[in-house]
């Protein structure tokens, strides 16, 4: 299985949402029996532990956030930096980019004062980057020439199958984790509300503040025994959601994720989310810090933020043209 394909896990942007089979009350029992509760939370008259659950197991916020990113005009900050032993820095990156969107729905894109050290690039005239984490950085952030499209339609695809398939599974690692991701190597592991599941993790509801905003904060951890024998009997080690207390407005995701087998791999997250004055989600921050150590490659350690700023909304054609 090429890096490229598992880097889906954490990138890609087109996933296809599929909707979910509604929770019974009943079927979070399993939760409830090792849940740990702030107590302040606890003492909330309108706090529902079910319907937060719930909210928590169903939401499709980020992926509505990234795919808005094709919709609106942005800029964004990219630094990447890539790491050997000691944390000596190897290769490095850094540019400013910025989107537009014309009156047709095309998005074009600049790329301001690009600065690169060590090997970034295959060759020194070469835009080529060497490393995969950059090829699909790219490949999914920068917009190459002049792209148009109708930020309504809905495209239906045939339903996919071998490789496509695993990838379209993979990539609800990053926008609903939690999810059951049918996948070789990993199967059911990443279903952390499953009673199956659930043996594997400790749950807690805490309040906690997020750059000033009072927030709930749902909580799925490993359980130290389990992460400590890299057994893979989990896939994602640590799963933290912020919801703004009280709007339930998601704000920010938490996450790391290991597996060690036919490849190598643990990755941390950190996206923090907002709203538009047109009521949709959009990124503001993402950041990264991971390892992969597939066969036939080279390790790459890379660590990237990318932060986004100045939005604008494709005014509405009022006079239908």
């Amino acid at each position: 299985m090429k890096i490229v394909i598992l880097f889906s896990i954490f990138f890609s942007l087109v996933l296809t949402a599929k909707a979910q089979k509604p929770t019974n009350e009943t079927d979070y029992e399993h939760i409830y029996k090792g849940l740990e509760i702030d107590s302040v939370v606890v003492m909330a008259s309108r706090f529902d532990v079910n319907d937060f659950i719930r909210m928590v197991e169903n939401d499709e916020t980020f992926y509505l956030a990234f795919a808005n990113l094709r919709k609106v005009g942005y800029t964004a900050n990219n630094s990447i930096n890539y790491y050997g032993r000691k944390q000596k820095s190897l290769a490095s990156y850094k540019s400013q980019t910025i989107q537009s969107i014309d009156g047709k729905n095309c998005r074009t894109m600049q790329i301001i004062d690009p600065k690169t050290t060590g090997n970034y690039y295959k060759r020194r005239k070469s835009k080529e980057p060497r490393f995969y984490t950059s090829k699909m950085y790219e490949k999914l952030f920068f917009t190459q020439g002049k792209v148009c499209q109708d930020p309504q339609s809905v495209k239906v695809k045939n339903k996919p199958t071998g490789i496509d398939k695993h990838i379209e599974e993979l990539k609800k690692l990053i926008f609903k984790p939690g999810s059951k991701a049918d996948v070789p190597f990993i199967a059911n592991r990443t279903a952390v509300f499953s009673k199956r599941m659930s043996k594997f993790y400790d749950y807690k509801i805490q309040e906690k503040e997020y750059n000033g905003r009072l927030c709930h904060v749902f909580i799925i951890e490993a359980k130290e025994k389990y992460r400590r024998r890299r057994e893979n009997q989990t896939v994602i080690n640590y799963l933290e959601t912020y919801f703004e207390k009280l709007t339930h407005q998601v704000v920010a995701r938490n996450y790391e994720i290991e597996y060690h087998g036919i490849f190598d791999v643990k990755v941390k997250m950190d996206i923090a989310v907002t709203q538009l004055a047109n009521g949709e989600y959009i990124p503001t921050r993402i950041s990264y810090d991971g390892r992969w150590v597939v066969p036939t490659q080279k390790p790459e350690n890379c660590k990237f933020t990318m932060q986004f700023s100045d939005f604008k909304i494709k005014e509405p054609n009022l006079d239908g043209k």
